[in-house]
């Protein structure tokens, strides 16, 4: 009766949100993603995302710590409201890491398999808007499950079939891409003036050149104004103009190099510009030689 009770109130909840979804009530919507995250924190993934499938929650935006801080605006319940999206994509991003710890144990194949769902249907809730901490999640969850992808191509008796349907729920290369330049869209105070079209490789050499090319006038006002270079200027980023304090990444964080660990760094230049799906060629390539050998050798090759 109380869970009853428990999820009529987020039903309530729901209604209110979509009255203040447009009116700027951000103590309400505050008042919604505490809610959010108090449900999170009684429910196991898969349960969390069936619930808010079945309220028709919308996806929270999380920006980064440093947007909030560079927000023209002194307004604390707006404030308040960008800082409860991040404290709930911080709880998130705790679970993950729960549900990753789980995974090494996991030995069952089709436990696997759901595992590997899950995970994809986490990261595609996640990722239906393009905020920071949105990609730091959807990568983190999205690797999740394509790691499940590798232990499946291994087993023979495993359904090619069922796999191909898993790999068209993960990031491409060009998903990948396009959600880093989503996220420098919306958070970089100098416009992504680069040209989209061609191929994926082809559009990260230009984003690679933009922030350079940036990073190198960054570099030269920490030179003339501080006497450091930029890798030692984040400390300086409250003097900065906005265009230079943007390419100061911090060094902080990343002990373990997970997404709890990085979560409050301000660090642009790792999740958007350096980040990589180059590490799944070798469960793709694990799985192409299933594909077209149909065995894997039992003893290792002596050339090896």
């Amino acid at each position: 009766m109380k869970g009853k009770f428990t999820l009529t109130l987020f039903a309530i909840g729901i209604v209110c949100y979509t009255a203040v979804a447009d009116n700027g009530g951000f103590a309400e919507k505050t008042k919604l993603v505490e809610a959010m995250t108090e449900m999170l924190a009684e429910r196991d993934l898969p349960g969390f995302l069936k619930a808010v499938k079945e309220q028709g929650w919308d996806t929270p935006h999380i920006r980064s710590v440093y947007w909030i801080e560079q927000m023209a605006t002194n307004k604390a319940e707006e404030i308040r409201y960008e800082t409860a999206k991040r404290e709930f994509g911080l709880a998130l991003a705790k679970k993950i890491d729960e549900m990753a710890l789980e995974s090494i144990s996991v030995t069952n194949t089709e436990a696997r398999a759901s595992l590997a769902s899950h995970a994809f249907d986490i990261a595609n809730w996640i990722g239906a808007t393009k905020g920071y901490g949105n990609f730091q999640i959807a990568r983190r969850v999205d690797d999740l499950g394509y790691t499940q992808i590798g232990y499946l191509a291994a087993n023979l008796n495993f359904s090619t079939n069922r796999i191909d349907t898993l790999l068209k729920r993960a990031m491409t290369q060009e998903t990948h891409l396009s959600f880093r330049l989503a996220v420098l869209d919306d958070e970089s105070p100098v416009p992504v003036g680069i040209k989209r079209s061609g191929s994926a490789n082809e559009v990260y050499e230009r984003l690679l050149k933009w922030w350079g090319d940036n990073l190198r006038k960054a570099d030269e006002w920490c030179k003339d104004k501080k006497g450091t270079k930029i890798f030692n200027c984040a400390k300086y980023r409250a003097e900065m103009p906005k265009e230079v304090a943007f390419f100061a990444d911090e060094d902080g964080g990343g002990n373990p190099f997970t997404v709890v660990s990085l979560w409050e760094h301000k660090r642009h230049f790792t999740h958007c510009i350096n980040s990589s799906l180059e590490w799944r060629k070798w469960i793709d390539n694990l799985y192409l030689f299933r594909q077209k050998v149909g065995a894997f050798p039992s003893e290792m090759p002596l050339s090896w």
